[in-house]
């Protein structure tokens, strides 16, 4: 897919290359040029969310699925299987459950204490809440400016840790990262955190454009995507029948987008 998307890219420059403003071009999930209204209602639908690409000549506005359903070949899940099992010591039969990261965060830069900065309109640290709370207590006073979470190393494994807890024996959890800035390596073993030494994840579970954040595979090679982390959704998702029910759901709904 990603091939089609930078001869897309390229074949798109040519045409607006002649144009001294950057022109807006909005896309669907594959790539396919549409007129505005089109993306509007695909926005609107809930089943989509956007991504914005820009190169010289032009800003693409993509759409990109919420969440998607689907199943591995027969072929594509032996391979899976054969990886899994050799490199992160993977039981097969189980059923997985994996957050992708596209980086790991350097430990020493990371901020003592968990908060929020916020930062006026040029991007100078204009405060910092010390707690979620006491952000959205002063979020009127504060509307106008961005804002960024960051967590302290110590918030960061409890995170990991609760997560993890959260989740059956019966399902297989694995954070794959793609790469490390600084975390510890002993601490990643702990946490079953492994590195996608060959793009595997790049290559099957991706938009196009970005990985997808949370992925489920079952042993019979049904898959679920999306660019969201909710553990609570996950382990219903885990739940075979509400799986079913799930992408049963979703089919109908994009079949009649």
């Amino acid at each position: 897919m990603k091939k089609y998307f930078i001869i897309f890219l390229l074949t798109l420059s040519v045409i607006t290359g002649y144009s001294q403003k950057r022109k807006k071009i909005y896309v669907n999930e594959n790539f396919t040029e549409i007129i505005f209204s089109e993306y509007k209602k695909g926005l609107k639908s809930g089943l989509f969310t956007a991504t914005e690409i820009v190169n010289d000549t032009a800003t693409f506005l993509k759409l990109r699925y919420a969440e998607y359903f689907g199943t591995l070949n027969t072929k594509k899940k032996k391979q899976l299987n054969s990886l899994f099992n050799k490199r992160f010591k993977v039981d097969t039969t189980k059923t997985w459950l994996i957050h992708y990261i596209d980086t790991l965060p350097n430990k020493k830069e990371m901020p003592k204490v968990s908060g929020v900065i916020v930062y006026d309109s040029l991007n100078k640290e204009k405060g910092v809440f010390s707690s979620k709370t006491k952000f959205r207590k002063n979020f009127r006073i504060n509307s106008k400016y961005k804002h960024k979470h960051v967590s302290s190393y110590a918030d960061y494994l409890k995170k990991a840790k609760d997560e993890r807890e959260k989740v059956s024996k019966k399902v297989d959890f694995l954070h794959i990262y793609d790469f490390n800035k600084g975390a510890p390596s002993n601490t990643l073993e702990e946490y079953n955190y492994y590195k996608d030494n060959v793009s595997v994840f790049k290559r099957i579970f991706s938009d196009g454009v970005l990985n997808y954040k949370t992925i489920i595979v079952y042993p019979n090679g049904d898959f679920y995507l999306t660019h969201y982390n909710n553990i609570k959704k996950e382990k219903k998702l885990l739940r075979n029948n509400f799986f079913r029910k799930r992408k049963k759901k979703w089919l109908k709904s994009h079949l009649n987008k």
